[in-house]
């Protein structure tokens, strides 16, 4: 099936009518909208990526791109399951640019699933860091040291 995008964030898929009304809604369109992340990746990935030999993608979460990342609460803090594992922000799709020259390349592809993998030490515990300072407290914030893994799907579009 094609895909028609109007803007990044709006797919347009062909209507699924009903065998008497195909007539009347042949030509029109039905406008469904898609959580769609914008990444910047290298040449090499984007064409493994294409060929289907790159299945999943992963990005660090730092305190510059938690919010683009991560699900957070009112307090903008990480939200956790029940295992304490950060959830990461549901996406439809990633639209992949490659570098950042004007006429680069673009793919939209879907996204399966996403979940978040912490960086463990030789002990098994989790690697943190620290950075900024809590505004209630002035204590330093603590992060830890954590990835998103996107398990991608069929190609949806490449211009």
């Amino acid at each position: 099936m094609a895909y028609n995008f109007t803007t990044e964030r709006q797919v347009r898929r062909p209507a699924n009518p009903a065998p008497a009304a195909s007539k009347l809604l042949s030509n029109q369109l039905k406008t469904t909208t898609m959580k769609v992340l914008d990444l910047i990746i290298k040449q090499a990935y984007f064409d493994q990526i294409l060929a289907g030999t790159k299945t999943q993608e992963f990005r660090e979460v730092k305190p510059t791109t938690i919010k683009k990342l991560l699900q957070l609460d009112e307090q903008g803090y990480e939200v956790e399951d029940e295992f304490g594992n950060s959830q990461p922000i549901k996406y439809d799709a990633i639209r992949f640019y490659v570098g950042y020259r004007k006429d680069r390349d673009t793919a939209l592809v879907e996204v399966k699933d996403a979940h978040c993998e912490m960086f463990v030490d030789e002990n098994d515990e989790p690697i943190t860091y620290e950075h900024g300072t809590d505004k209630a407290t002035g204590e330093p914030l603590v992060w830890v040291a954590q990835q998103v893994v996107y398990d991608l799907g069929k190609v949806l579009e490449k211009k």
